[in-house]
This record gives structure tokens, sequence and C-alpha cells, in this order.
């Protein structure tokens, strides 16, 4: 009976779309999931103008334990319109056998780093992406919180906290009241 139980749960496990295994928030405007997942374990960067980004991604991969060689997964951002929206903060993610990040402007490259953080999963051996094509903009040109430290006190380094989980979820203000 257990071994019906345990085989029922991997089976399921194995059936869950991409979808459902790798949500966004916000959800982008355009999304459109693949059949597979990447695996990988090394990574390579073309930053190609958009170098803060890039080290942004690249510090990021390290810290999860991912290294840097020319062999293991492409990245590649490229500066260009984003033809569905005249956003400076649009951008567009590939990931299939090779990572595209295109946006306009570095607001848009910096917005498609964190929807890449947010897909990324760290397994024992390697390191997993969806594969899936994003083309996205902010429905709202303010996005924010704002926090009246008189009312409710924080130390510097919960506020910190705050601030990176909040430009994980595309925030764009930190309206803060001393």
């Amino acid at each position: 009976f257990l071994i019906g139980i345990a085989t029922g749960f991997a089976f399921q496990e194995d059936n869950i779309s991409l979808e459902t295994k790798y949500p966004i928030i916000p959800t982008p405007q355009q999304i459109t999931y693949g059949e597979t997942e990447l695996n990988f374990n090394t990574f390579s960067i073309d930053n190609s103008g958009f170098s803060q980004e890039a080290e942004l991604l690249k510090s990021f991969f390290i810290k999860q334990g991912l290294s840097e060689g020319n062999s293991g997964l492409k990245i590649k951002f490229i500066q260009k319109d984003i033809s569905e929206n005249k956003s400076d903060e649009a951008y567009s993610l590939k990931i299939d056998d090779e990572i595209i990040i295109s946006a306009k402007t570095s607001k848009g490259a910096f917005y498609a780093v964190q929807t890449l953080k947010q897909l990324f999963r760290k397994g024992e051996n390697q390191a997993t992406l969806p594969q899936l094509f994003i083309t996205d903009w902010p429905a709202f040109k303010i996005r924010g919180l704002m926090h009246d430290t008189g009312r409710n006190y924080q130390s510097l380094a919960q506020l910190k906290e705050q601030i990176e989980v909040l430009a994980l979820y595309k925030y764009n203000v930190f309206h803060w009241h001393l």
C-alpha cells in the first residue's frame, strides 16, 4: 500500500505543468511555457551593454553554487525596443537552449533578471529553469510600499531585506516616513 502511495506521488510530481511548477509574481503580460526544463551547472554571460544587470545575475548564480565557464548555459543580454509596449521597463525573456534577455533600458533588463531569479530552482547537482518565452511590462507606472518608521520600527537589516523582496516582485518605489 505504501509503495503505491509513494509511486503515485512520484508520478504526480512528473505530471505537474511548468506553469504550476514555476509561478511568477506579478504575472507577466505575455507568457508561453514550453514542454521541458533546462538543466545546467555552469554558465557564461554576454552582457552587450547591460553590465550591472549581468553582474547582478552572475553574483546570484555564484551564490547558488554555480560556476562560470564557457561550456555552460549561454546567457545573452540584448539592448533593443520591445515592440509590444513602449515602457522603459519592458523586457522579453526567452529560455530555451540558451537564455536571451532583451530590453530597451537597464530597468527592463533588471526586471528580467528578477523574473529569472524567481524561476530559478537549485537541485543537488544542477540548476533548473523552465523552457518559456515572456514579454512583460508594468501594468502600473508606480508600484510601491510606504514604510512609517515612527509607527513600525524595524532594524536597518530588516529594511534592506524587505527592499530586496520588493525588488524581486518588481516594485519601483519605496516611500519612507522617518
